[in-house]
């Protein structure tokens, strides 16, 4: 269990590289990342850009991603993030990374 544990840790780690480093011509920054191998690598990542940012759930139980937008006026505010939609589609954590990257590339 612990080898399976570091191998699907291992490849989350090399999916986020990947994607952050496709998009960092984009202007997108990374905002937060929570990665959880006991939740069945269930993952949260906050990019885009300082006021406008994205906010990606994927349920890995469920193979689902949940996308959400907020605009922040300053680092102070605290702001409600809207449901852009749901993507069920995605088959795999990696299918979801895929997704996020076109989804962020398209935003800017």
């Amino acid at each position: 269990m612990k080898n399976q544990a570091i191998a699907s840790s291992l490849s989350h780690v090399a999916a986020l590289k990947e994607l952050l480093e496709d998009l960092q011509n984009e202007s997108v920054e990374l905002h937060e990342h929570q990665y959880h191998y006991l939740v069945f690598g269930s993952w949260v990542i906050e990019a885009g850009q300082r006021k406008k940012r994205f906010r990606f759930i994927w349920d890995g139980r469920d193979s689902y991603l949940t996308v959400s937008t907020a605009t922040f006026s300053d680092s102070h505010t605290h702001t409600e993030w809207n449901e852009m939609r749901e993507q069920s589609g995605p088959a795999t954590s990696l299918d979801a990374f895929r997704r996020v990257r076109t989804i962020l590339k398209d935003a800017v």
